[in-house]
């Protein structure tokens, strides 16, 4: 259940960022290029860092690689979060680097749902991780707009 939860927060995540995309066009003065420029930052860590968590997942503790790939996640999260005007550029590392962090979770936690159910359960229970993606894709896009819309900002203060 709390890897389905975390599956959620990751897709809800991914997909805030587009519901708030007009307020962070504002708050950094973006051209279309540099809005397009948040996406491509983070598609191009995650997909150089998804095979390497691949890799070390079979080599390594995986729940341990995992949470620090959660923590990483959670961390750059939270500092793009609080990055000012005049740093697009932080902003753009930091989205790099919850790409490195959400390819970690992304890669592993199916091959943990894998290990620890087996049969029909491990299909159900991959049917619940995996219905995440479109929900919390939906529910992020959803709820980052509505907040932003509530609030009037994209960040936390």
């Amino acid at each position: 259940m709390i890897l389905l939860l975390v599956n959620l927060l990751n897709y809800m995540d991914r997909y805030t960022i587009v519901g708030v995309m007009d307020h962070l066009k504002v708050h950094f003065d973006m051209t279309d290029s540099e809005t397009g420029m948040l996406q491509t930052v983070f598609i191009s860590s995650y997909m150089v860092f998804a095979p390497l968590f691949g890799y070390l997942g079979d080599r390594y503790n995986r729940k341990l690689l995992m949470i620090t790939g959660i923590c990483v996640w959670i961390s750059a999260v939270f500092m793009s979060s609080w990055c000012t005007q005049n740093h697009f550029i932080l902003f753009l590392v930091c989205r790099g680097i919850v790409g490195i962090g959400e390819a970690s979770y992304s890669t592993l936690a199916p091959t943990i749902i894998s290990d620890l159910f087996h049969g029909g359960q491990r299909s159900r229970v991959l049917m619940l991780f995996y219905f995440a993606i479109p929900f919390g894709s939906g529910l992020g896009f959803i709820a980052g707009s509505r907040i932003a819309l509530i609030t009037g900002s994209w960040q936390w203060g």
